[in-house]
């Protein structure tokens, strides 16, 4: 099984503009859906992160993580392209894709 996350910027777009919070939470409802939709099932949170600027700034930044576990490896294409809408949704630079090898079972 391949577990798949993505973590979206939904705090500021890339050119540091808040998003308003009404739109914050229909875009995270639809990146939500997409994944589900997708890949049969998701599960998402929200997180406070940091990462450093090219100027060697601290930049906080609210984000939405996505995670899914699919047994399809040619779904990889897929969250490429999911990751792309997101980053188009958000208007961010860019999207994290995390992909790892895991078990799973359900119980």
């Amino acid at each position: 099984m391949i577990k798949i996350t993505f973590t979206i910027g939904i705090g500021k777009d890339k050119d540091g503009k808040a998003i308003p919070q009404e739109d914050q939470v229909l875009f995270s409802k639809r990146a939500k859906a997409m994944v589900t939709r997708e890949f049969g099932g998701s599960s998402s949170h929200i997180v406070e992160g940091e990462w450093v600027s090219p100027k060697g700034e601290i930049v906080e930044e609210r984000s939405l993580v996505i995670s899914t576990t699919t047994d399809s490896p040619g779904n990889r294409y897929t969250a490429k392209e999911l990751a792309r809408g997101f980053r188009v949704l958000f208007n961010q630079d860019c999207v994290m894709v995390t992909r790892e090898v895991v078990q799973m079972e359900l119980i």
